[in-house]
């Protein structure tokens, strides 16, 4: 698999289509993440019923707004 090159871009250039990617939690007043500024997760882009949309923040996290993260980066070739 090909991926794009490995730099930090802005969230709001992060691939909406499903693709997981490692983001950068910013500073933020959300309940569940505001304390987890300056980390890293893997999120994905998930829709509900074609009219919401939202961050899924993985392992376990749930959803975040778009608001929760500043930058974001395509995930690294796992190890052979």
């Amino acid at each position: 698999m090909t991926r794009t090159r490995m730099e930090w871009q802005p969230i709001e250039t992060a691939p909406r289509d499903g693709t997981r990617i490692l983001a950068i939690v910013g500073e933020n007043d959300d309940r569940h993440m505001s304390h987890q500024r300056g980390r890293m997760f893997c999120i994905r882009y998930e829709t509900f019923g074609g009219k919401f949309g939202g961050w899924g923040v993985y392992p376990g996290y749930g959803g975040a707004p778009d608001s929760t993260f500043t930058h974001w980066m395509p995930l690294p070739e796992p190890p052979a």
